[in-house]
């Protein structure tokens, strides 16, 4: 209509509010704009270098001040650098200025080639040098801010040849041309910044010079300057809408103006709720000419007088504008200027507008897509809902809609794909278009890698433990990207949950070798000799714990106490339940290794691939009679990890039948003469219970209700006399083992017992699941197909949820949904069915 953008501005009460939205809506429009606003530097890039390198010396070169600074862009040192230094450190623990200076050491990784050790080598010298560089950097500002003999003048000297030698000015200046290129306000921020800190720490040197205070003083001082200094701008141009305060902003030759949020609280602004001086002692103090700062009642009428400016300044048009909620939903009222000018002016009504369509919003390339994106949704059916409700809608007088839904959807479709054509044929938008329109036909579909790929990565042989076999069984995926890519987390120097279960397992390994070797026997053991046997073999597995140094930090001495509180109590629990047997412990941690030849962990996948298990177990537990022996297979969990039948039939628990048919072939082959049966699989929780009870109970009430906590935790032969060798003077229900009896001695329903044959059928199932897994692996299987199963599924701890992509609303991604069944019977007749079909 004729207007320029300069004739058109935008005031409001509250700029800051608004301000947040101008950018994304103008830009969209393209119409050019100007903030008319102060800005705080407090977060600005070198206000952040500052601080940071006061907070680095402050807190000692902690991971955290260090990295601020070398973050702040400023630094000198290269983003690769900053991102490998910052691996090592969490790696390393490097902590305090002390590791700072001293040379950092390079572990040659196992399993690692020479050319690779010869890279990480070169890498290793090279990140030496950027260490000492920042190191060296830091020297003289330390030696500046330590003890009390230097003052605030030679601190901030030290301080301004800090910012000199990394030549921040000129950092500065670059960063400002810049921007200027790219036509951007802020330009003006980085020609002012350097000048106002300057001119700070000059303040700081006048005032108190000669003073000395400490580092966190100093720094509390310039950050309270830095927060009082605020950033003019300049229009960038001369023809932009103009966006600003009702108070601050000046304003001329407008001829359209915008006055938006006249809402309660910010049209008049809410003043202060008290002050020490009343009215009537300001009305007393101005006879006598003393000049105060403005009261409430002068501030009412100064901001009236700019409300009158304001609504004055437009020549053809004013739109006064309020907010009926807030972002949070909650509701607003409008000001009292609302009111006063209905009543001014009778004929106006307030006008609430409508919500807009996306079509009507294509105005600018930009502003198009927002209907493109809405047209990409119809395209794939997520309007179709909304469309066929339309159609079938009835109004009041009964009149179909149906027809007008209909020619409604036909141009929005045309329109559609005009735009999109238009986006297409222009190389500005052709390229995010075409990425838009492939993420919108996106339907992820299941291919497996070639056999060529799957022998690059594994080999002809697969070598791997039964966790990898589970890993695959959870999702394939997952396990292409931990056993074929070899992804990692990056490496902290942090005490995990897997650090504390490989220091419970060490520690109870080390514990059988010295009661082995000592005169004693698990059923003779006295308490004295059994804390002692402890507390050495606690020393020993925390010395060989890859991550015994977080055991310095205070954090981490009571979670020492509490480990070595819970090995005590589970060398106890294990000493009573072998006690209470016949089973004896004949073999501690049996890796695979030890036994080359076993028939039960080699299988052929098919004429040249072949597969091999490789473990280890915890325990072994054997009793012999005359013409048998009887093994029992403990695994020790430091999480609370439970058995369970389906997960085996899943193939998401392989562990312990696998364990158990390795343990029973090595059993045979020590006694040639005897036939080896199982007698039972268990996880043990590693633990240290707290139990109920009202305070009256006996020592020995308490011993049981912990053991009771402590029990074994899989499934028992049903035989009797292998559940009597367990435990040999129990009625009713057992401490030691999941076996409870009725008062005729019969098994009740709530035992977890199988048959031998039960077992058999479990260890052939399993062998077979083994094989065809095994194959999967190889045949390239790499489908993203999580399983569900009641309320878990793959993805609960899986830590490559941005790398996958996994989202089952999308087209191709669904769970892998697993079948339940009633009882436990169920599942070893499917396992059954299932080995008679292989058969």
């Amino acid at each position: 209509q004729g207007y320029r953008y300069r004739d058109i501005a935008v005031v409001t009460g509250d700029v800051p509010q608004y301000a947040n939205y101008v950018p994304e809506i103008f830009e969209q429009y393209g119409i050019p704009f100007f903030i008319d606003q102060t800005r705080n530097i407090l977060f600005h890039p070198f206000i952040e270098f500052i601080r940071a390198t006061l907070e680095v010396i402050e807190y000692d070169f902690s991971y955290q001040s260090i990295f601020r600074f070398l973050r702040s862009g400023l630094a000198g040192v290269e983003e690769s650098d900053i991102d490998c230094l910052e691996n090592y450190v969490l790696a390393k623990g490097i902590r305090g200025k002390k590791r700072w200076n001293e040379p950092w050491t390079f572990v040659m990784p196992q399993g690692k080639d020479e050319g690779i050790a010869d890279a990480m080598q070169q890498e290793m010298m090279h990140l030496n040098q950027v260490r000492a560089g920042i190191a060296e950097r830091f020297a003289p500002l330390t030696e500046a801010f330590s003890g009390k003999e230097h003052t605030v003048a030679e601190q901030t000297y030290a301080l301004y040849r800090f910012i000199s030698n990394l030549d921040i000015e000129q950092q500065l200046k670059k960063k400002e041309r810049k921007l200027i290129e790219e036509g951007r306000a802020k330009a003006q921020e980085y020609a002012q910044i350097y000048k106002i800190a300057m001119d700070l720490l000059e303040k700081v040197t006048s005032l108190l010079g000669e003073e000395h205070i400490s580092i966190r003083e100093y720094g509390d001082i310039l950050d309270a300057g830095f927060d009082g200094a605020k950033v003019g701008i300049i229009p960038p141009g001369n023809d932009r809408v103009t966006i600003g305060d009702i108070e601050r902003t000046r304003l001329n030759h407008i001829k359209i103006l915008f006055f938006v949020g006249v809402n309660d609280g910010i049209v008049p602004k809410s003043g202060s709720t008290g002050s020490i001086i009343s009215q009537f002692e300001r009305e007393k103090m101005a006879e006598h000419h003393l000049e105060l700062a403005p009261g409430a009642r002068e501030k009412v009428f100064i901001q009236k007088f700019y409300l009158y400016l304001n609504m004055t300044k437009p020549s053809d048009a004013l739109y006064v504008t309020y907010s009926k909620v807030d972002a949070s939903g909650k509701a607003l009222r409008s000001s009292y200027l609302i009111g006063t000018l209905l009543h001014m002016f009778p004929e106006l009504t307030v006008a609430e507008p409508e919500e807009t369509a996306a079509a009507d919003d294509v105005l600018t390339p930009e502003s198009g897509m927002r209907f493109f994106l809405e047209g990409l949704a119809w395209q794939n059916g997520g309007k179709a809902t909304k469309h066929s409700a339309d159609a079938k809608q009835v109004t009041e007088d009964g009149i179909e809609r149906g027809e007008e839904a209909a020619d409604t959807k036909k141009n929005n479709q045309a329109l559609w794909e005009a735009l999109t054509n238009w986006y297409l044929s222009n190389e500005e938008f052709s390229e995010e278009t075409n990425r838009l329109l492939d993420a919108a036909a996106f339907s992820y579909e299941k291919e497996p890698i070639s056999h060529a790929v799957t022998q690059a990565l594994y080999g002809k042989t697969l070598e791997n433990s039964v966790t990898r076999l589970e890993r695959f069984a959870t999702c394939a995926f997952a396990h292409y990207l931990d056993y074929g890519l070899h992804l990692q987390e990056r490496e902290l120097q942090q005490f995990a949950s897997v650090d504390m279960g490989n220091i419970y397992h060490d520690a109870l390994e080390y514990f059988a070798k010295k009661l082995n070797e000592s005169e004693y026997t698990w059923f003779d053991l006295p308490d004295a000799a059994r804390t002692e046997l402890i507390e050495a073999s606690m020393d020993e597995a925390i010395a060989g714990c890859k991550n015994a140094g977080a055991f310095d930090e205070a954090r981490n001495k009571y979670l020492l106490m509490r480990m070595k509180d819970t090995v005590r109590r589970t060398v106890w629990a294990l000493t009573v339940q072998i006690q209470k047997g016949r089973f004896v412990p004949s073999d501690f941690e049996v890796g695979f290794s030890r036994a080359d030849n076993l028939e039960a962990i080699q299988f052929t996948l098919s004429e040249e691939e072949k597969m091999r298990l490789r473990g280890r177990i915890d325990r072994v537990d054997t009793y012999e009679t005359d013409d048998k022996v009887y093994v029992k297979i403990i695994d020790y969990k430091s999480g609370n990890t439970s058995f369970s039948l389906l997960n085996l039939y899943h193939g998401l628990q392989l562990q312990l039948v696998v364990y158990l048919n390795a343990a029973l072939e090595l059993v045979a082959k020590r006694h040639p003469g005897k036939q080896t049966e199982p007698a039972g699989i268990f996880y043990y929780h590693v633990d240290d219970p707290i139990v109920d009870g009202n305070g009256n109970e006996s020592e020995e009430e308490v011993r049981r209700a912990v053991l009771e906590k402590l029990k074994l935790n899989g499934l028992v032969n049903d035989d009797p006399e292998v559940y009597r060798a367990m435990d040999t003077d129990f009625s009713g229900t057992s401490a030691v083992i999941p076996v409870a009896l009725k008062t005729d001695g019969s098994l009740k329903a709530t035992s977890k017992t199988a048959s031998t044959y039960d077992f058999h059928t479990m260890s052939e199932y399993v062998n077979e699941t083994l094989v065809r897994t095994g194959r999967q692996i190889l045949g390239g299987d790499v489908s993203v197909s999580p399983y569900e199963l009641s309320n878990r599924t793959g993805c609960d701890y899986c830590p490559y949820h941005t790398v996958c992509g996994f989202d089952a609303r999308m087209p191709g991604y669904e769970y892998r949904r697993l079948e339940q069944f009633d009882s436990a019977e169920a599942i070893l007749a499917k396992m059954q069915e299932s080995d008679e079909k292989d058969q």
